[in-house]
């Protein structure tokens, strides 16, 4: 039979955070299940509320058959970059005690890997560790899956 008709991928998505569905509807374009632009319409339709803009462009683009984008999709993507480029800054000096493998393995062996210590040594604000979570799901908001990946759970501590 037509594989359309077993096809779960909707069903399913209802239930699946929006950045797991994207994988799905990918195989469904591959295998030819649908019609392509139905397919770039709900991926579309699941982008808009996400900070995926770059992704988002590209599908408007394609299947617009156009190099250009909405006025609204670029101011959007400003904001996002706005955004993301704030973050960075805020949890910059975090960042880099925390990429630091061997100053983290030495602070752990000195008791030293708490926030409170870590607030006094390196005079981070008292919001610091609110704003590394903020800046993580951001990141993957934004689908940069590899920079928000193993951030918090490699550092239970704090």
């Amino acid at each position: 039979g037509n594989m359309a008709e077993h096809d779960l991928t909707f069903t399913l998505g209802a239930y699946l955070d929006r950045h797991l569905i994207f994988p799905l509807l990918e195989f469904l374009q591959e295998k030819e299940v649908y019609p392509v632009d139905e397919l770039m319409k709900a991926k579309l339709d699941l982008l808009y509320p996400t900070n995926m803009v770059d992704f988002a462009m590209d599908i408007w683009q394609k299947l617009q058959n156009t190099d250009d984008v909405p006025e609204a999709m670029a101011q959007r993507r400003q904001e996002v970059l706005a955004r993301l480029q704030k973050l960075e800054v805020e949890t910059a000096p975090l960042r880099e005690v925390l990429d630091d493998a061997p100053l983290v393995e030495h602070l752990r062996a000195e008791k030293a890997f708490t926030l409170a210590a870590l607030t006094d040594k390196y005079a981070l604000g008292p919001d610091a560790l609110g704003k590394l979570y903020e800046w993580a799901r951001f990141q993957y908001e934004c689908g940069n899956y590899g920079g928000a990946g193993g951030r918090p759970p490699q550092h239970p501590l704090l």
